[in-house]
């Protein structure tokens, strides 16, 4: 408390001289650095202990109390919170490391030496497919073909009309953008990750459910319907979890297309909302019944840092982006809808991903859109609970299949409404 509030002081001495004496702030930087590396010495010499934290502390603590002086108050105040959060958490800052594996950090490093060198090399023009060819064309129409027509020939010839594009000819791709939805949806999960390795295994079914729900609601639903099998009587708890994941679904795509396109976002609250509504309340509603019974055990949920997984979905959203307009271009709505449920069997969020950007580029109509999401979502739903009808207990696929079709029900229900507004 003394010393560090002293050093502080010190720093916004030097800093308010520094105007007339320019060389007192190194110079007491010097002094300081001293003192902290003697200080560092003797108990290193006496305890062994080769940690840095406090004397970096110091020095930082120092050079603040000259920031906040020179007028930089708010970066000093929040360099300040931040070194002291940083300080306070050094428990639960081991025990997370103590939790993370070696494979968890090489994931981390690898993915992020990609998306931080590769992302701006990307060119972030969209590649248009009807430019590729027309500059195919030019580059064949500029090698010579033989001896010119003659000029009378060519002067009572009608001029030819341009021709009309070939609707293939705009389809394109931004492959920065495709990149970056990458990194945008990894990232979303990475933080659900990151939760379940705070939380630690044990810490019961329904909390590992709806952290999971940030990873992958598809994960946790196989993962509990198999473990239902093994233990009937967790089946509650089980469908608790397996409801909050699929709860968190809704809400999870609903922030990613708001990154992406607000006004999409907002048309799809009303739908995407009463989804997840539903699912909490069947939820609660089996919390209110089943309190007190004991809940542990958790679903291994993979690292969604890994290169592999990240660019098998960079392809898929790159081939659904590429189809999306295809289907729109040759069949209007009804193949945008179509695919949107084909894809929401596999990946929610590529589909959802698309779309919002298809509309916020233009390409596609925003009520389009919208209905396509919500189908996708819809579509991905009946997949998880043919999931749990084959693989869950006959207790759990009960419980589920129930709030589900209340799910499903609300969905259709909000969009509807949505439709009717």
């Amino acid at each position: 408390m003394r010393t560090y509030g002293l050093l502080a002081i010190a720093g916004g001495a030097a800093a308010y001289l520094g105007p007339t004496v320019p060389w007192l702030l190194p110079a007491a930087l010097l002094v300081v650095g001293a003192l902290v590396l003697a200080g560092y010495l003797s108990d290193m010499a006496r305890t062994g202990d080769l940690g840095l934290t406090s004397e970096v502390s110091a020095i930082i603590t120092f050079l603040l109390g000259g920031i906040a002086v020179a007028g930089h108050t708010t970066v000093a105040a929040a360099c300040a919170v931040a070194v002291t959060t940083i300080l306070a958490f050094k428990r639960r800052l081991h025990e997370l490391t103590w939790r993370l594996e070696q494979a968890d950090i090489r994931a981390v490093l690898k993915f992020a030496v990609i998306s931080v060198v590769v992302l701006p090399l990307l060119p972030a023009e969209p590649i248009v497919l009807g430019d590729v060819v027309a500059r195919r064309e030019v580059a064949e129409d500029a090698a010579p073909e033989g001896p010119p027509a003659p000029d009378a020939a060519a002067s009572d010839a009608p001029p030819s009309a341009p021709r009309a594009r070939p609707w293939w000819h705009e389809v394109e791709l931004a492959p920065r953008k495709v990149w970056y939805l990458v990194v945008l949806i990894s990232a979303v999960s990475f933080c659900g990750y990151v939760l379940s390795k705070l939380l630690g295994p044990g810490r019961g079914l329904v909390v590992t459910g709806a952290v999971g729900g940030l990873v992958s609601s598809t994960a946790v639903s196989l993962s509990f319907s198999q473990r239902s099998r093994e233990a009937p009587d967790l089946a509650p708890r089980l469908a608790m979890g397996v409801l909050l994941a699929n709860a968190i679904m809704p809400l999870r795509l609903l922030l990613l297309v708001a990154v992406i396109d607000l006004a999409v976002a907002l048309r799809l609250l009303l739908p995407l909302a009463a989804m997840a509504l539903a699912g909490g309340a069947c939820a609660l509603w089996l919390h209110l019944r089943r309190r007190g019974e004991p809940g542990t055990g958790d679903v291994q949920l993979r690292n969604p840092f890994e290169i592999t997984p990240a660019l098998k979905f960079g392809a898929v959203f790159a081939a659904v982006l590429v189809l999306s307009q295809v289907a729109a271009a040759r069949f209007g709505s009804a193949g945008t809808y179509a695919l949107a449920v084909l894809s929401g069997v596999t990946d929610v969020d590529a589909i959802g991903l698309a779309l919002s950007s298809q509309v916020g580029g233009g390409r596609l109509a925003l009520a389009t859109g919208v209905v396509g999401i919500v189908l996708a979502a819809i579509s991905n739903t009946v997949v998880k609970g043919g999931l749990v009808a084959w693989f869950g207990a006959p207790r759990l696929r009960r419980i589920t299949l129930v709030s589900f079709g209340l799910m499903l029900a609300a969905a259709a229900g909000g969009l509807a409404a949505l439709r009717a507004l």
